[in-house]
């Protein structure tokens, strides 16, 4: 059985972690390629993290269940983005009288 795999992000502010299937054991200073997109709901505003490049491991736990794994960006560092919402198309209702048509 392979344990689950809880990866930190240790280059943003609130550190989130996200939980993944990886080969195990990896070792600290291994690279990864990560591809995966997160949301969020904060302060009243719909954001989005795009992770997409490599990183490097910089620290690991092992217990029976989990390996935790710390990683830092070897690129750009991701940030969280706001998502504007789309604007929702008018629906426009039909006359609600048709004008009289002449029958011959």
């Amino acid at each position: 059985m392979t344990p689950t795999t809880l990866i930190e992000l240790e280059d943003l502010r609130d550190a989130p972690r996200v939980k993944m299937t990886l080969p195990c054991p990896l070792r600290l200073g291994d690279r990864i390629t990560l591809d995966f997109v997160l949301k969020r709901f904060n302060r009243g505003r719909h954001e989005v993290l795009m992770v997409k490049g490599d990183y490097r491991i910089t620290e690991v736990h092992f217990d029976p269940q989990h390996q935790y794994l710390k990683v830092t960006s070897l690129g750009v560092t991701p940030s969280w983005q706001a998502v504007k919402k789309t604007p929702v198309p008018h629906r426009g209702l039909g006359p609600s009288r048709f004008p009289p048509t002449t029958v011959s």
